[in-house]
């Protein structure tokens, strides 16, 4: 491991998601996402049910028939519970996740 950035104030929405200031720069971090995003706008996203929509093109290449399609898609960013439970406190701010626990066939 090393160390790539100490941040005096950083959000971390999922893995590979997440975005900080640095006394002289603020760093984004979306897996996937090309055009850029504010960290202002990541910030925005801890509120419960908010996502953000961003236009980007996507390339498809077909090898068989030799050429390349550019598709503009929405790529939609948002907290998920897929995986951890979402916590939010009283004002509807995400705040922690706990873990999504199988028990003999039952989500405790």
């Amino acid at each position: 491991m090393k160390l790539e950035h100490i941040f005096d104030d950083a959000i971390y929405l999922a893995p590979k998601v997440y975005g900080g200031i640095t006394p002289s720069d603020e760093y984004v971090k979306v897996k996937g996402l090309k055009n850029p995003v504010s960290f202002n706008q990541l910030k925005l996203l801890l509120n419960k049910d908010t996502n953000l929509e961003i236009k980007q093109d996507k390339w498809y290449r077909n090898i068989s028939d030799g050429n390349i399609k550019i598709i503009p898609e929405i790529y939609t960013l948002m907290i998920n519970n897929q995986k951890r439970s979402l916590i939010f406190d009283n004002s509807n701010k995400f705040v922690d996740t706990r873990p999504i626990i199988l028990n003999k066939g039952n989500i405790e």
